[in-house]
């Protein structure tokens, strides 16, 4: 099993400089194609068991919610994008990791049935709804979520050829530093 610690550094060289996750499982992380090669012999066998285990989540743009206003708790400051929106400058085949975060009640209210949802840089941002069956699996999963309290949780997210996002619910990446 590949731990959180090991999937931040490149799987072959342990490069803390590592960006590229694994086209098959989206598992590891390699600093370029080279090491990708390199690393294949030993890596090909755990890739394929955790392609195999994958549960794909499909979300249609038309189910997501618009953009949510967020909360900073450490800096007290409110934000609303002013990003793109949904899925704004994602084409079929792109990639990226996606953050997807309960909001965090005040004290003495009801946990929400909403999820915030957005990238990095926010140029995709969009709610989820508990009520939806593929995003009450969603809330599910990061319930699971034990390193971050089951507030939040990090996923791979590609676009398919239809415009709909795909995520593998089944293999939560690491938190990011951002």
């Amino acid at each position: 099993p590949v731990t959180a610690t090991a999937r931040a550094a490149c799987a072959y060289c342990a490069s803390p400089k590592a960006h590229s996750l694994c086209t098959g499982c989206k598992l590891v992380k390699y600093c370029n194609r080279e090491c990708q090669k390199a690393h294949w012999p030993q890596h090909k066998a755990a890739c394929k068991a955790a392609s195999r285990k994958a549960t794909i989540v499909v979300i249609d743009p038309s189910d997501m919610g618009g953009v949510p206003t967020l909360y900073n708790y450490k800096s007290g400051n409110t934000t609303t994008s002013s990003g793109g929106g949904a899925l704004s400058g994602m084409k079929p085949g792109a990639s990226c990791t996606i953050k997807f975060q309960r909001p965090i009640p005040a004290p003495g209210c009801k946990m929400a049935d909403t999820l915030m949802a957005y990238n990095k840089k926010r140029t995709i941002q969009f709610s989820l709804f508990s009520s939806y069956p593929s995003h009450a699996r969603i809330f599910a999963k990061i319930k699971e979520c034990a390193s971050t309290g089951g507030i939040k949780a990090y996923f791979s997210s590609t676009v398919n050829a239809k415009g709909q996002l795909e995520l593998d619910i089944e293999n939560m990446l690491p938190v990011p530093p951002w």
